[in-house]
């Protein structure tokens, strides 16, 4: 019930007001298409657009929590929508699903501490909910304040700290899902080990020199900031083609349990990628002063 909590606690003081952002037709349309995803005693709850019971037995205190909290359901789903703009390229990043009329957007919120929530996303068919829920694709997550919609150095820290922390439960996981576990140790896990932590290593050191905040711009050097930028991507994309090495061994070998855990890591290493690059043209485009639109 800390999920719950941390929610009703923020529901009476209120969200942290957010920028004033005009969404596209693709955050339209995940907006549109968003559900929540409550993992309440082990069990999967999931509401529709409209707050509607769609999957899972509904506890008691979670059906008094939704069913006097739609107006505050509706702004905490714009919260996020533009927080995944902001600080994150989850929604571009997975356009292929999400611009589909098909396809929705699920976040399953999942308590972290205090007012921070972990979300983890996905997406569906929405013809395929009843019949294979389990087959939802994976497409990112996030750690979010919910008392404060700003993020330090643009959410770099916490994106690379998420690298770091899924590296060790992958670490942890091989031990016990790979069936030949001695055959990659040393070739495969150890180098993406190493590669995570020098990616840490180098994230910590170089964002001493990127500001905290976009308020704290002037008088910094934006060339630095997009060489810094630049580098840390170009390091994630050498442990993007490592893990996507290693994943197609696994599929080859058909080492089942474990890929869909490696797929996962390979998916927020895009997402990081993905979102240095959309930070870096902002960064240009200031240094610049000049839009192509």
């Amino acid at each position: 019930m800390e999920l719950l909590d941390a929610l009703q606690s923020i529901k009476n003081t209120g969200l942290d007001s957010v920028p004033g952002i005009k969404h596209t037709n693709l955050f339209r349309r995940v907006r549109d298409n968003f559900y929540f995803e409550f993992v309440m005693a082990g069990e999967k709850v999931l509401y529709s657009p409209c707050h509607i019971l769609l999957r899972g037995e509904e506890p008691i205190a979670l059906n008094d929590f939704i069913t006097s909290s739609e107006g505050f359901l509706e702004q905490l789903k714009v919260f996020l929508i533009d927080n995944l703009f902001v600080f994150t390229a989850i929604v571009e990043a997975n356009s292929y699903y999400l611009s589909s009329n098909q396809d929705i957007f699920i976040a399953r919120l999942l308590h972290y501490e205090g007012s921070r929530i972990l979300v983890k996303f996905y997406s569906h068919n929405a013809n395929e909910i009843a019949e294979a829920y389990d087959d939802k694709i994976y497409i990112g997550r996030d750690l979010i304040d919910l008392c404060k919609f700003s993020k330090k150095h643009f959410g770099l820290d916490s994106a690379f700290q998420s690298l770091a922390d899924q590296n060790q439960k992958l670490q942890e996981r091989a031990k016990i899902k790979l069936r030949y576990y001695d055959d990659y140790k040393k070739q495969y896990l150890d180098e993406i080990s190493y590669l995570s932590l020098e990616i840490k290593g180098e994230m910590e050191k170089r964002l001493k020199s990127i500001p905290e905040g976009p308020e704290k711009l002037s008088g910094i050097k934006l060339q630095d900031i997009s060489d810094h930028l630049l580098y840390l991507q170009n390091i994630v994309i050498e442990l993007r083609d490592f893990t996507a090495e290693f994943e197609y061994l696994l599929r080859k070998r058909e080492e089942k349990s474990f890929v869909r855990q490696l797929t996962k890591f390979t998916v927020d290493i895009k997402n990081t990628i993905k979102y240095l690059n959309k930070l870096n043209y902002f960064i240009t485009a200031k240094i610049t002063k000049f839009s192509p639109v």
